[in-house]
């Protein structure tokens, strides 16, 4: 009876006996800036894509939406997702390049305080997100933080804005269901110079490591802005895209969604999935991932806009362990 009653503890404290059913969407770069538009808000995230995914995806919207950087900036789309979906929508934000320091080359088209970016971002995930396990190290960050003037205009970076050092509310974890989520900023130990130029930091990748050791989560999925893969736009240093690439491989990661690129992409090297889902601003390109996790298995569904409207392009099953 005591072995009978051991062992029925033992299954309550694995993580298989809390495998759940939900699902989570996927996009990126919505660039809600983009061409130019200055303070008009563009239309083919808040007006095609999220009004599909509200009222004609089969599946609806699922449990959150991660928009994986380039938001550009961050209070439009925090501001259209809230408007279609519902203020309360869980909305978990990742860093891209256009999303730090500044205009990004384009001063005209933004205030000379860059919080609308990078600094709303920190203060949206200090305030709101659900579910965190951990924040993120506190990276060194010389050339983000301070200000600087730039074409006549005296700016003041994202970091030091926000009173911070680093990564510490851009970098983050959070659990859901019987899945482990995290959330990478490459770029917050930059330079201003090479504050497009995203790597992953000796500091971000023993963080790394700590909570990828940490979890006992089935399933586990990494965002950040910049491919490994497909198009090569991660750094290579101080930590090489294949060191870091093992430590996804070794930890069992099923995907790493990333950005950048806008375009889709599906890759699997070594047994882990990059899919790269980042085109929501115009529709010529624009698309989203739905990810199902369903138990032990895990699968996606994209939609595309083709011919006029949004349709489904791809569906697959990333992993299977029953």
């Amino acid at each position: 009876m005591k072995k009978a009653v051991f062992i029925f503890f033992l299954l309550l404290s694995s993580p298989l006996f809390f495998a759940q059913s939900f699902h989570f969407v996927v996009t990126g770069d919505t660039h809600m800036y983009r061409y130019g538009q200055g303070d008009s808000l563009h239309t083919t995230f808040r007006q095609v894509l999220l009004p599909f995914l509200l009222s004609e995806d089969p599946d609806g919207p699922g449990d959150f939406i991660v928009v994986v950087g380039d938001m550009d900036p961050f209070f439009r789309v925090r501001t259209s997702i809230a408007s279609v979906l519902g203020y309360n929508y869980p909305f978990y934000t990742v860093i891209g390049n256009h999303d730090v320091g500044g205009t990004n080359k384009r001063s005209d088209l933004y205030p000379a305080s860059n919080w609308q970016n990078a600094f709303g971002i920190i203060l949206y995930n200090r305030d709101n997100l659900q579910g965190i396990v951990r924040w993120g190290p506190d990276i060194p960050s010389p050339g983000l933080t301070g200000s600087f003037e730039k074409n006549g205009i005296r700016w003041v970076t994202c970091y030091d804005s926000a009173g911070i050092q680093g990564a510490k509310y851009t970098s983050y974890s959070f659990d859901r269901g019987n899945a482990h989520f995290v959330v990478l900023d490459l770029y917050a130990g930059q330079s201003w110079e090479m504050r497009e130029d995203g790597r992953i930091w000796t500091a971000l990748y023993d963080w790394l490591e700590k909570d990828l050791a940490s979890t006992r989560k089935e399933h586990v999925f990494v965002f950040a802005h910049e491919p490994v893969w497909a198009g090569t736009s991660l750094n290579d240093r101080p930590v090489s895209k294949e060191t870091f690439w093992n430590l996804l491989v070794k930890h069992h990661v099923v995907a790493y969604f990333c950005g950048h690129r806008h375009q889709y992409t599906v890759e699997n090297h070594q047994g882990v999935w990059e899919i790269q889902s980042s085109c929501a601003f115009d529709t010529s390109c624009v698309h989203y991932t739905q990810i199902f996790v369903d138990g032990h298995e895990v699968g996606i569904k994209t939609y595309g806009y083709s011919n006029g409207s949004m349709r489904l392009v791809d569906e697959r099953m990333l992993r299977n362990l029953r």
